[in-house]
Order: C-alpha cells, then structure tokens, then sequence
C-alpha cells in the first residue's frame, strides 16, 4: 500500500509552473498521477459518474535500460512520439532497470548492468530524473534526448538543456548514495512483477504482460494505445490508422 501525505496534479503545460516539493515516502509526482490513473482504470465502481467520454487511459509500464539498442529505437521511434500525440490518453510509468543486478556493498549497492558500468550510471541518471523533473513534458524530453544520443550520462548536461531543466539535482543525485538506493528500489519494483526478462525493453499495457503485446507495441505503440482505449478515439488517433468517432 501507498501512504502519502498529500498528493498534486502532474503538471503538463510547463511554459510557467511552481512545484512545492514534498516527502511522499519517495514517490515523485509522476508515481502518482500513474498511481491515481491506474485505481481509476482498475477501480472504476470508484469512479461512479464516469462517462464514455471519461474513459480511462491507458497504463503503460516500461522498464528499459540506458544503453540498450532496442530500448533506445522503441523511445525514439515509438514511446515518445506517440506521447506527443495521446498524453491526454496516456498514463506511463517509465523505469530503467531491465536485465541488471544489484547487490549491497559498503555504503550503498554494487550493480551490474547488461552493457557494462556505462549503462548503470545511466540507468541511475535516468532514475533520478524521474524523481528530480516535476514536469512530465520535460522528463519525457530528457529522456527521448538520452536514448537518442546514445552517450549515457555524457549527454546528462547537454540533454537537461535541451529539455529546459537544471541538470544539477539529478548529478547530486547520480553520484550519490540517493541514486544507488533509488536504482535499487526500480530493481525491486521489476522483480516483484514475477516476469522472466529474457528482452528489454519489458512493457505492459493496463498490467498485462505478452510477447505479442510487446511486439505490437514496437511495431506501432500510437496504433496500440488507440486500440486499448475505450473512450471515444481521441483525433490524434486518426494519425494511426484510426477513424475518428464524431
């Protein structure tokens, strides 16, 4: 169970915001609005006026690593600029962790990761990224621009640029032990799925897990999530070979 002391609303329109920091038992924002999106989606009798028009949206959970070919092409090519066209009917939850291991050692935790040393440092950058951008719309910039250079933290400062961030918090946090516990945590939260991870990146789709769901999802991730949800397809969908309901 999640106990938090209070809750805000993920900010999207990032031309002007103010986030007040609070402690929610190491949650970020972004945990709960997906946590918020998903008891409605998996809870509806909780949500009683609810409308065709209303729908849920979609859960997507993905655990990638920093420095993998495929998880890199699946940011790139297919996550990010389907966000760009259904956030409104999107909630993701967006870890990096996948085939690495971890174990404690003196004064935090030791980790391997599949593409060597570079990846874990990636993976940690990434992870506290999560927790140190408020703003959806900038982390989902930071991250498209580290999956796309490719260069792990060497594109850390040159990304938070470009996505309009500061860059220092995240590179306290990456060379910390707040980063090696906060790596460890995303390593504990994918074991607990009980899913063998023989391919990164793992995705599920309103928590369900399949190889053909994972290939839809690489194949064409806009025309899945149209697919799945069940309200009224949004007119971006028509850019996946949707018709639009009028």
């Amino acid at each position: 169970m999640f106990v938090c002391a209070c809750t805000t609303v993920h900010v999207r329109d990032c031309s002007d915001f103010k986030v007040e920091m609070y402690h929610y038992n190491e949650l970020t924002d972004m945990d709960i609005t997906f946590i918020k999106k998903a008891i409605k989606h998996n809870f509806p009798s909780l949500h009683p006026a609810q409308t065709q028009d209303d729908a849920a949206p979609v859960t997507v959970s993905v655990y990638m690593e920093s420095q993998c070919p495929d998880s890199a092409r699946f940011v790139t090519e297919q996550l990010y600029p389907a966000w760009l066209h259904l956030r409104d009917i999107l909630a993701l939850d967006i870890n990096f962790y996948g085939k690495a291991q971890d174990e404690p050692s003196p004064g935090g935790y030791a980790f391997t990761c599949q593409h060597g040393p570079e990846e874990c440092k990636g993976n940690m950058m990434l992870t506290c990224a999560k927790k140190y951008i408020p703003c959806e719309d900038r982390y989902m910039a930071f991250v498209n621009c580290v999956m796309r250079e490719r260069a792990g933290v060497g594109a850390g400062y040159m990304c938070a640029q470009e996505a309009g961030i500061s860059y220092q918090e995240i590179a306290t946090c990456s060379n910390s032990f707040e980063g090696q516990r906060l790596l460890h945590e995303v390593g504990e939260k994918q074991r607990r799925l009980n899913v063998l991870v023989s391919y990164v990146p793992l995705i599920f789709i309103d928590g369900i897990f399949s190889v053909d769901l994972i290939d839809a999802a690489e194949a064409n991730f806009g025309k899945l999530v149209c697919e799945t949800y069940r309200g009224p397809k949004p007119d971006s969908c028509s850019f996946y070979e949707f018709f639009v309901q009028l």
